[in-house]
């Protein structure tokens, strides 16, 4: 883990590393379409990467990022994700990130997002995740059900000193699921598919992890 953080300040400093791609065919097929997407994001591996190595000749991305940082670190990462044709939204009280995202997906355009932790609001979705009943954040996946919009899970893990895998998962719902789930309904399943990626990602990448989140004892302790 310790290389890895030492690696995302490698990548601010604009070093540049290998990676192999899985599953990128998903990734490209809805950068051809005219319509927006979501790419989901955890806190797992080097997230921050992402955004230094999956850009698009094709579609403007914007990226979610808290605003609570320095003027200065914001700066520099805006200023190199810029050079990826990636733009930052920061995220505070004000809400206008809300309508920044909007105008993106109206737009055609990728919006990226982390959707594993519950920061401030009280929408949330049930589901298991490693075997232990929790909850995440309904937001992503609300605002993919109510703008219709698809959504894929990206996740860059390292595996090597100078290798990683940038692996892209889609979080879609099928035909039938479509047809037969309420709004609210098609938010959740959405939800738990993207909850069952990232439980796979974890299981497969355990040292990778950057879990300082309380996931589980808030339910447990509700429950005694």
């Amino acid at each position: 883990m310790m290389q890895i953080v030492i690696d995302r300040f490698a990548a601010y400093g604009g070093t540049r590393f290998e990676y192999e791609l899985e599953g990128n065919e998903a990734f490209k097929e809805l950068e051809s379409r005219p319509e927006g997407f979501i790419m989901l994001s955890a806190h797992v591996g080097n997230s921050e990467m992402i955004g230094y190595s999956l850009g698009s000749s094709i579609k403007t991305m914007s990226a979610l990022a808290y605003a609570g940082e320095s003027k200065s670190v914001m700066e520099n990462r805006r200023r190199l994700l810029e050079q990826h044709n990636i733009h930052l939204i920061p995220v505070d009280e004000t809400l206008d990130h809300l309508f920044l995202i909007n105008d993106a997906l109206g737009n055609g355009n990728i919006i990226g997002m982390p959707a594993d932790r519950i920061i401030g609001s009280q929408k949330v979705f049930d589901t298991i995740f490693l075997g232990v009943p929790t909850q995440f954040p309904l937001g992503p996946f609300a605002t993919a059900v109510q703008r219709d919009v698809a959504a894929v899970a990206v996740f860059m893990m390292k595996e090597s000193a100078k290798q990683y895998r940038l692996i892209v998962k889609p979080i879609k719902l099928d035909e039938s699921e479509k047809n037969s789930l309420s709004r609210r309904e098609r938010m959740t399943a959405m939800g738990r598919k993207y909850a069952a990626a990232l439980d796979e990602i974890v299981r497969r990448y355990p040292s990778q992890w950057f879990n300082y989140y309380d996931f589980w004892n808030e339910l447990n302790d509700n429950d005694e």
